[in-house]
C-alpha cells in the first residue's frame, strides 16, 4: 500500500527527471538524508574525501563527487554512508502477524520488539517494493 506522501514523492521524482532528463539519487550523510537530481551525462564518485591521506580507507569520512566534465567538479557531498539512483527500485524483507495487514521491516530489532512472544509458525515472511510499504514512523526509523 502506498502513502499519499510517498506516492507524491515518488510523483515529483518521475516528473522532474523526465523534464529535465536527470537522475535523481538519495543521498544518506552524518547530516541525513537529501535527493540531489544530476544530469545524464555528468559522473559521480565516491571515495575518500583525501585520497591517498593517511587513515583515508579506515575511518576516513566518505564523499560522493559530481563531475559535469573531466576538469570541472560540481558538488562534493562529505560524510556520505551511502546513495542510490532513485529509479532502482528497493525490495525489503518483512514480516508480519499472520491475520493482520501490516507489514514490519523483518529485522532482529522488530522482531524482538514488536512481534516479541509470537511463534514463528504464526509469522508470515515476504519480500515488498519500499515505495509500497506503509510503516509507523518510529518503527521505520529505529528498524532500518
Amino acid at each position: 500500500m502506498t502513502t499519499k506522501t510517498g506516492a507524491a514523492e515518488a510523483a515529483i521524482d518521475r516528473a522532474l527527471a523526465a523534464a529535465t532528463k536527470d537522475r535523481i539519487y538519495e543521498i544518506t550523510t552524518d547530516q541525513g538524508k537529501m535527493r540531489v537530481s544530476i544530469p545524464e551525462d555528468w559522473k559521480i564518485t565516491y571515495g575518500p574525501v583525501s585520497p591517498g591521506a593517511k587513515g583515508s580507507y579506515s575511518g576516513g569520512a566518505m564523499a560522493l563527487r559530481v563531475y559535469e566534465a573531466e576538469t570541472k567538479q560540481r558538488a562534493l557531498f562529505t560524510g556520505v554512508y551511502s546513495f542510490r539512483d532513485m529509479s532502482l527500485p528497493i525490495m525489503r524483507a518483512v514480516v508480519r502477524q499472520r491475520g493482520t495487514s501490516k507489514w514490519l521491516p523483518d529485522n532482529p530489532t522488530t522482531v524482538a520488539r514488536v512481534l516479541r512472544g509470537i511463534k514463528h509458525s504464526d509469522l508470515e515472511r515476504d519480500w515488498i517494493n519500499e515505495a509500497d510499504l506503509d510503516m509507523e514512523a518510529n518503527t521505520d526509523e529505529e528498524a532500518f
